[in-house]
């Protein structure tokens, strides 16, 4: 009787590299998968702002709140819904999330007048609030103070109660003795409509990736 062979060192690495090839192949779908799985219930969440946006504007003269406090302050419970599954940190809306003492992690539109008129006339369907936790975050230097910025997906809730993912990058101003200034453009986080000035943030081109 022949005795059997046993197993050969290339046939291991055979198969080593075979299971290194899968892994590589499948990780990048794993990944993907438990991002979009952090999606779906910030787009929930996003939509029952808009639920309690809407019973506020029925109750204020068709007016939307001007801070989201006004917000809160009409509907206590919305505060567990302001916090978006992906946000790891202490709130994403460091302002918002500092005044009001609650994690926070949706940023809602400026309360600017002069800003919301340009932004309605430029696009009716304008957002009103949007989730920058679902992109790539860089740090950038935002007029002069280093701040996270947002390149790619970001989630916003529009006027009509839709969540659009919408792609938005850094934006870019003039050259300063300081440096150049860039950052995230508000209004771009809000609209896929150009800019109208002077309401760009000092923001005025895309910045090259």
């Amino acid at each position: 009787m022949r005795a059997s062979k046993g197993i050969s060192l290339s046939e291991v690495l055979i198969v080593v590299a075979i299971i290194v090839l899968l892994a590589a192949l499948l990780l990048p779908v794993f990944l993907s998968a438990k991002a979009k799985s952090k999606e779906v219930p910030c787009i929930s969440n996003l939509r029952q702002v808009h639920v309690a946006l809407s019973l506020y504007a029925a109750s204020n003269e068709e007016r939307l709140p001007a801070v989201v406090d006004e917000l809160l302050l009409s509907t206590p419970t919305l505060s567990v819904i302001l916090q978006c599954p992906a946000d790891g940190t202490m709130g994403a809306n460091l302002v918002a999330t500092g005044r009001l003492g609650l994690k926070i992690s949706y940023f809602y539109m400026r309360k600017d007048a002069g800003f919301r008129q340009a932004l309605s006339a430029a696009d009716s369907n304008h957002g009103v609030a949007y989730c920058v936790m679902h992109g790539t975050r860089v740090e950038t230097l935002g007029d002069f103070v280093p701040q996270r910025d947002t390149l790619g997906l970001v989630l916003r809730l529009r006027r009509d109660g839709s969540v659009q993912h919408a792609q938005v990058g850094r934006w870019c101003g003039p050259q300063t003795a300081r440096g150049r200034i860039e950052g995230r453009q508000e209004w771009s986080l809000l609209s896929d409509t150009h800019c109208v000035e002077p309401y760009c943030d000092g923001l005025i081109a895309p910045c090259e990736l």
